[in-house]
């Protein structure tokens, strides 16, 4: 695996904001980030952006300054090179090789082409992030990665996306098959504040472990697989609770089997 393989490819807007971070993160540890930001911050050192340095005479350089600007212009060569690094063929189109286009000027270049911030960009995500559905348990870490991704981009866009609401996509969009339904009925009733990292984060957990069961399930002949075949039509597989007429679907822990004969 390649040094920067773990970036993801920028394709378009659907990745820009994954790559940006990941790239800029790459830009920092190689101490190459000054070579893209445009601020001024004695207090960062390593945010404060560096410019190509100036002979005196444009013209007539003294050894010692080409020399600086020689070495300037090399590693900005090495920052453009990790921006252009997982770049798709049809968006490398959009930056030039040319060592004259500074890393700078890439950056800004692909910011401008991907990275808007317009009414109707934030509309196309909103739209895509209603339109998720999670297909299944399998589907899980495909589902609420593109949730992380979509809700990163309105973020960095400065749009006002609050937790709340992005636990709600991420909840409306899960299967109404299995447990699913149970498990949203929790989540949304749950009186313990659920932010949305914590929310993901069940979600996969509750999603790892429908996986894990149908694995032992279609083993044949496994100690689970006769428990579960065997099992009482009376008792609900998910929450092992009886079903009668005061429980029905066997949800509810308050009502015991031994209630069954209640009036």
């Amino acid at each position: 695996m390649g040094k920067y393989d773990h970036i993801p490819e920028l394709t378009g807007p659907d990745t820009y904001f994954a790559w940006k971070r990941e790239v800029a993160y790459s830009l920092g540890t190689e101490d190459l980030w000054c070579h893209v930001t445009d601020k001024v911050d004695r207090d960062d050192i390593l945010g404060t952006a560096s410019y190509r340095p100036i002979a005196v005479i444009p013209s007539a350089p003294t050894d010692a300054e080409a020399k600086s600007i020689r070495e300037w212009l090399i590693e900005d060569i090495k920052a453009k090179a990790i921006i252009t690094r997982r770049l798709s063929t049809s968006v490398q189109q959009l930056v030039s090789a040319s060592h004259k286009v500074l890393a700078r000027d890439a950056w800004k270049t692909l910011e401008d082409h991907f990275g808007r911030t317009d009414i109707s960009s934030q509309h196309v995500i909103r739209q895509t992030l209603y339109a998720l559905q999670m297909k299944d348990a399998a589907d899980a870490p495909n589902y609420v990665g593109r949730h992380t991704v979509l809700r990163e981009r309105l973020l960095n866009m400065g749009v006002a996306y609050s937790d709340e609401e992005a636990i709600f996509q991420l909840l409306r969009g899960l299967p109404r098959t299995m447990s699913w339904p149970h498990f949203k009925a929790i989540a949304l009733s749950s009186s313990v504040s659920l932010s949305f990292d914590m929310c993901v984060a069940r979600i996969s957990a509750e999603a790892a472990r429908i996986v894990d069961e149908h694995a032992l399930e279609s083993k044949p002949g496994s100690e689970y697989a006769n428990a579960a075949t065997s099992a009482p039509a009376s008792v609900n597989p998910i929450t092992g609770l009886c079903k009668h007429r005061h429980n029905p679907e066997g949800v509810s822990p308050l009502v015991s089997c031994r209630d069954n004969d209640t009036p």
